[in-house]
């Protein structure tokens, strides 16, 4: 009986942690209002449109795309079973964002990203990583890549003509020109639609009602 209740203890407790995330992401995206970049004003707006390379580009180190925004993200498996961070690298540049109705320069220093994970050969990111990272890591990490794939190897980049999504605060400039403030979000496509979060809660309450009443019966 005792592992039960400690089971319906931590089940509640995670039902309770993911119910806090999706009501911040409902309330984050609810007040977000959808605009275009020649009709924003001060406050929470939301935008869609397209990368425009302004000052150069960037190229992305194992999928080796034309891009303004890249991280690279390399972990290695370790005898204990946990892994081990070999490179976390992140690189960026100013570039525009463009819609139906024109243009505003964006910068990703300081922008929280929601984007899709590249996938890659195998084979390619170990060659790659080998030429560009080959003093950061050890000859035989690679040897045991090919072999066994100890290494775990995760790239996320915007790049140029993508479609995204930028929701942030807009507040006015000393020319009084609109501008996006930090931290500015960033999604693939479209972001998710604030009724998703809602009905996502809404199953997760249920969840959690359904635990609360479960616990004096198996107490």
């Amino acid at each position: 009986m005792f592992p039960i209740v400690v089971l319906d203890i931590v089940l509640l407790l995670v039902v309770a942690r993911l119910g806090v995330a999706l009501f911040r992401g409902y309330r984050f995206a609810a007040r977000a209002v959808p605009t275009t970049i020649a009709g924003m004003t001060p406050g929470w707006v939301r935008l869609t449109g397209h990368i425009i390379e302004e000052e150069g580009t960037l190229v992305s180190p194992i999928s080796e795309r034309r891009c303004v925004f890249y991280q690279l993200l390399v972990k290695e498996r370790q005898d204990h079973g946990l892994s081990k961070v070999v490179i976390d690298e992140r690189q960026h540049c100013v570039f525009l964002l463009e819609d139906t109705s024109g243009r505003i320069p964006l910068e990703t220093q300081d922008a929280v990203t929601h984007l899709k994970e590249i996938r890659n050969a195998a084979s390619r990111c170990a060659h790659v990583l080998a030429e560009r990272y080959g003093e950061v890591m050890a000859t035989g990490s690679f040897l045991k890549f090919v072999r066994r794939r100890p290494l775990s190897i995760q790239e996320w980049l915007l790049r140029v003509d993508q479609q995204i999504t930028v929701m942030g605060e807009v507040k006015l400039d000393e020319h009084s020109r609109p501008k996006f403030c930090s931290p500015l979000h960033i999604y693939d496509g479209r972001c998710p639609n604030p009724m998703i979060y809602a009905v996502l809660l809404f199953l997760v309450l249920g969840l959690g009602l359904a635990l609360v009443l479960l616990f004096p019966l198996i107490a």
